[in-house]
């Protein structure tokens, strides 16, 4: 699979809420909790900070990676959306992760026949999907 079919394969895998409206949302966080324990905690495994709010998150959230890179932190920093390419949404020291990555990660987790293995179906919505890609921590540079 290249890197556009996969990206072909996110957007269309999903019901989003920009084509379906209300019928996208789920409420609750059971969908959310699956997925986390499936990919292993990963928050758990360095330190995070998680930006919330309403307006403002955007220019906070890169001013605060801005901030740790300079003071010798590897950051990764997730956003939604993105303007022109999905790989803005995942950054890790400023720099979008690899097409192969992304590609590598969607095949990994949809299986290598293409299908979503049943006990996988619910993981995979495009908004969860895009935000566990790869381990982004903060850790110093030595």
């Amino acid at each position: 699979m290249d890197y556009q079919n996969t990206l072909k394969y996110l957007y269309e895998s999903a019901p989003m809420f920009q084509q379906i409206g209300s019928k996208a949302y789920k409420p609750g966080l059971e969908t959310t909790h699956r997925l986390d324990e499936h990919f292993g905690h990963p928050h758990q495994q360095f330190k995070t900070i998680h930006i919330a709010g309403t307006n403002g998150k955007g220019s906070c959230s890169h001013t605060l990676a801005a901030i740790l890179q300079e003071a010798g932190y590897r950051v990764g920093l997730y956003t939604s959306p993105h303007l022109v390419d999905f790989r803005e949404r995942i950054r890790i020291n400023g720099q979008p992760i690899p097409e192969e990555y992304v590609i590598r990660f969607v095949e990994q987790e949809r299986g290598i026949d293409g299908n979503v293995p049943e006990k996988r179906t619910e993981k995979m919505r495009y908004m969860k999907t895009s935000r566990p890609f790869p381990r982004l921590e903060s850790t110093r540079n030595t």
